[in-house]
């Protein structure tokens, strides 16, 4: 479980006495898994991970498909 909250692009790198080292391919899908969704923040519910999806494209209702005047009480 992390213990912080990572925002915005980064990257995932052993580490060397004193510099960066290339990660073992376990270490590469550990961390793919680890990394590949999104943490959101709902107020009044808390944290909540979200998996990337791909859009798809949703057909409306038949019952909203007529457009309907919108009264306006001014």
């Amino acid at each position: 479980m992390p213990y912080d909250i990572v925002c915005g692009t980064f990257f995932v790198a052993g580490l060397k006495e004193d510099d960066f080292a290339s990660l073992t391919e376990q270490q590469i899908e550990k961390y793919k898994e680890q990394f590949n969704h999104v943490v959101v923040n709902l107020p009044g519910i808390g944290l909540i991970a979200v998996r990337e999806t791909k859009p798809e494209i949703i057909e409306p209702d038949e019952e909203f498909e007529e457009e309907h005047e919108i009264e306006q009480t001014m």
